[in-house]
């Protein structure tokens, strides 16, 4: 894995375990330092747009994944980019 993914992937892991804690404020603020991460770092573009409906958690609206269903999509993301 290079630097980027692992930039990446730590901010994922961070995110994860403040839903799992429940502190949505933390949540916001990673979120919003996701967004600006995904920007400025090279990673797969093939991966983007999974990591960028992550990063949108904060706007509801956007996406109906339920808090499960982020934990696991934020797993799923984190394997792919060990992977690379």
């Amino acid at each position: 894995m290079e630097d980027n993914e692992k930039i990446i992937a730590s901010q994922l892991l961070e995110i994860k375990n403040n839903l799992e804690n429940r502190d949505i404020a933390k949540v916001y603020q990673l979120c919003d330092e996701l967004k600006m991460n995904v920007k400025k770092y090279s990673i797969n573009k093939a991966i983007t747009p999974r990591i960028n409906t992550i990063a949108d958690i904060a706007q509801p609206s956007t996406s109906n994944l339920t808090l499960n269903d982020r934990i696991r999509e934020i797993d799923d993301i984190i394997d792919i980019l060990n992977s690379a």
